[in-house]
This record gives C-alpha cells, structure tokens and sequence, in this order.
C-alpha cells in the first residue's frame, strides 16, 4: 500500500467518526443539496456539543465560537447562514466580499451581525461614484475602479504619493489606496 493510500484511508476512518450513521442519512436525490445542509448541521453541532463536554469545570468549556461561510455564491451563503443560525445564535458568523442581497430585510434574520471582510464597499467615495447608484456587490465595485484606472481617470502620480489621482472635470483629487474599516 503506498503513503498516499495510507494518508487516505487514514483521513476517511478519521471522517467516519464524525459523520452521522448512514441509515439516518437522508438520499441525496435531486438538484437541492438541502439535505447536505442538515448533516452539516448536525456534524458541527455535535462537535460544538464535545467542546462544551468537559467535565466538572463547566466554566472553562470552549464550544464554537466562529464559523466561516466562505464562497463565491451569495444564494449558497444565504442557505448556509439560513440552516447554521437556528442552531448557533451565540456563534459569530463570518464571510468575505459584500453583497448587497446580505442585507435585505428579508435576510436579516440570518444575515443579522454577520461580519463581512471585503475589499470594496458597495459604493465608493462620492467624487467617484458621481450620479451612479450604489454597486450591487463587491465585484461590480472593482470592475468601476477597473474601468477608471483603464481610461486613466484614476492613476498613480507624484502629485498623490502613495494615492491614487481622480482627474475630475474641474479639480485633481487625491484617494487612499487603501480602503476604510467600515461597519455596516
């Protein structure tokens, strides 16, 4: 048997100790992967439940504390935060690049606290974004600073050191490169 094979099987004997029984899994039939969502469920909260067991010293216990949804998918993050919430209400959840559909109030119920790292606001500063209204995510925020840079309106110059220039209609303004810690 060679190492690979070993490391493997190693990892799937390791797997099987934290995956629910087979016979009360439900099929994975169709296009939906709801039922993934609650094994995935029931597998973190049986962890967060071994965390927590620790004996006499009940105060010392460490369940859960963070859980990260990562993804390029806003709908799949949705339904991620959607199952997870209702079984974790003290847990911080976590994401990375904005979007505005996280804040509907019709997501709020899941999506309410959620910290989201991102690179870019929805919109950017009002000398840039002129009349154009908010972006909708992240992505179509870069793809402006993209276009600005790419006609040369927005650029790298002496006049800015360590800033970049927005040559506007009447005035030369100048623009951290980086962007503000900002809390929504």
């Amino acid at each position: 048997m060679s190492a690979s094979v070993g490391i493997a099987l190693g990892l799937f004997v390791n797997l099987s100790r934290l995956l629910p029984k087979v016979e009360s899994m439900e099929a994975p039939d169709g296009r939906s992967q709801l039922d993934y969502l609650r094994r995935l469920t029931q597998v973190i909260k049986e962890k967060d439940d071994a965390l927590r067991a620790c004996g006499l010293w009940k105060w010392n216990c460490r369940g859960i504390k963070a859980i990260g949804v990562l993804g390029s998918d806003v709908y799949d993050k949705l339904l991620v935060l959607q199952a997870l919430k209702k079984s974790f209400p003290e847990v911080i959840f976590f994401t990375t690049d904005i979007d505005a559909r996280l804040f509907h109030p019709t997501q709020l119920t899941w999506t309410r606290n959620l910290v989201v790292a991102s690179h870019f606001d929805l919109k950017l500063n009002d000398k840039l974004q002129g009349e154009i209204p908010p972006f909708r995510d992240t992505y179509q925020t870069a793809t402006m600073v993209a276009i600005l840079r790419a006609l040369g309106t927005l650029s790298e110059t002496t006049k800015c050191p360590g800033s970049l220039q927005f040559q506007g209609s009447d005035q030369t303004h100048c623009f951290a490169n980086l962007p503000q810690t900002k809390l929504h």
